[in-house]
């Protein structure tokens, strides 16, 4: 592997902590916008080649009996991709927690709206957290759906419209919000490009020089 996408011990360190600080901050602007409190679990992160991404999706969905699922580009200074993974959702208070109106009947476009728009909510306020704190600039692009509610065994076909990225390694960041009180469960993995790391390896370095 290029020394260049690896992180040795001390930048890996620094890295979890940045990611720890900005999905703190993330989970206090979701519990906002969500009306609750969002639960998160201690991110995770490890650099990946990108043969063995299958096998974390279908770990990630397991224990599924049907996902949504959505993805989103990032671009800029660091690019990469972002995929939601959501266990079965409730709706209804979901949709009225962001406002949505007329959710007696949710046909399948509304659905989606509902995962896109808080997909969005979500990579916002995760990525910013991230590269404000690294001095990296992020614009991210409109998520799409990837799947509504299908078998977890399907998932191969549909991530990257099957196609895989150009990229050979990628660094994961793997994040989990629930809300229990609205039945409100999420995975987040974080993709970064491989010509993202270096920058972002930079940005680490210059932090801890600081």
């Amino acid at each position: 592997m290029n020394a260049q996408v690896q992180l040795n011990q001390e930048e890996m360190d620094a890295f979890k902590e940045v990611i720890n600080i900005g999905m703190g901050k993330a989970g206090a602007a979701l519990s906002e916008i969500l009306e609750g409190f969002v639960s998160l679990k201690v991110p995770e992160v490890q650099l990946l080649e990108l043969d063995n991404l299958i096998h974390v999706l279908e770990k990630s969905v397991a224990d599924f009996s049907s996902i949504n699922m959505s993805k989103q580009s990032f671009v800029d200074q660091i690019r990469g991709e972002i995929l939601f993974i959501f266990a079965p959702i409730a709706y209804e208070r979901l949709g009225k927690i962001l406002g949505f109106e007329n959710l007696q009947d949710l046909t399948a476009n509304r659905k989606s709206e509902l995962i896109l728009e808080i997909s969005n909510s979500l990579s916002s306020a995760c990525l910013f957290g991230l590269s404000n704190q690294l001095g990296l600039s992020v614009a991210l692009k409109p998520p799409n759906m990837v799947c509504l509610e299908e078998a977890p065994d399907k998932i191969k076909a549909k991530v990257f419209g099957g196609k895989k990225p150009s990229w050979d390694h990628t660094l994961l960041i793997k994040i989990e919000f629930s809300m229990s009180d609205i039945q409100f469960n999420c995975e987040i993995l974080v993709f970064v490009a491989e010509d993202s790391i270096l920058p972002l390896k930079n940005a680490l370095n210059t932090l801890l020089e600081d």
